[in-house]
């Protein structure tokens, strides 16, 4: 049973007004998250579209950790979502252990895939999947955790 998650990307980040924040946190819409973000992963559960993460430092506690990326080749139209996905799946998986320091199947961690969607690939030119690894509460990067 794989335990890896199919998410997509808005064309356009979402902008949400929080009245009351975290000084530490800050929202960051999804397209523009880059490896090595740190993030709290708890948007990601049980949805199937997102559009903006809380980002942290990763020197602070956090859920959520970038990974990776995969530039998608150009196209005018976007390919079949499904093909974008196991194209950034396989491409995640393999980036996993080589980030972690263990393969997938021995690490306590999961990872999900954010790929893009039809309406970003072609209104938002958003070309790159992300593979964003998910955790139990952390301080400090998961980098060669061996976890």
């Amino acid at each position: 049973m794989s335990r890896h998650y199919r998410m997509g990307r808005l064309a356009l980040p979402a902008v949400a007004l929080l009245a009351i924040a975290p000084l530490s946190a800050c929202s960051t819409g999804v397209m523009d998250l880059e490896v090595g973000d740190c993030f709290d992963a708890s948007a990601l559960e049980g949805a199937d579209e997102v559009s903006t993460v809380d980002t942290v430092d990763c020197t602070e506690e956090h859920t959520g950790e970038v990974f990776g990326s995969l530039e998608h080749a150009e196209s005018e139209t976007a390919p079949a979502l499904q093909d974008l996905f196991d194209e950034a799946d396989e491409h995640c998986y393999y980036e996993f252990q080589s980030f972690v320091g263990v393969p997938y199947e021995e690490s306590a961690h999961e990872y999900y895939v954010v790929s893009p969607t039809q309406e970003s690939w072609e209104n938002a030119d958003d070309r790159t999947s992300l593979c964003l690894l998910v955790s139990e509460p952390v301080s400090g990067s998961l980098e060669n955790s061996g976890t």
